[in-house]
């Protein structure tokens, strides 16, 4: 899934309500490369996606537990240096 989310995130529009809730439903996985996943996953797709996506990230990062706040602040740092990273 992450690497369709790089390549083309686009192609994803009819599954994004399902995959976003798939995605927050792993902030709080307890093995960190897996939530590390998950931050890069939800960042990316914010790019292409801000609409569907900020009252999620912004709902967890005030609302959410230590784990989520952290992979949602996370999230927010792949959104930014997506560009560079490529």
């Amino acid at each position: 899934m992450r690497e369709i989310i790089i390549y083309d995130s686009r192609c994803l529009e009819a599954y994004i309500t399902n995959l976003t809730n798939l995605l927050l439903d792993h902030t709080q996985h307890p093995e960190e490369s897996i939530r590390t996943i998950v931050a890069e996953s939800i960042g990316r797709l914010f790019q292409t996606y801000p609409v569907e996506l900020v009252d999620s990230i912004t709902n967890g990062l005030t609302n959410g537990k230590e784990l989520v706040k952290e992979t949602l602040a996370k999230s927010v740092k792949y959104s930014i240096n997506k560009d560079v990273e490529e």
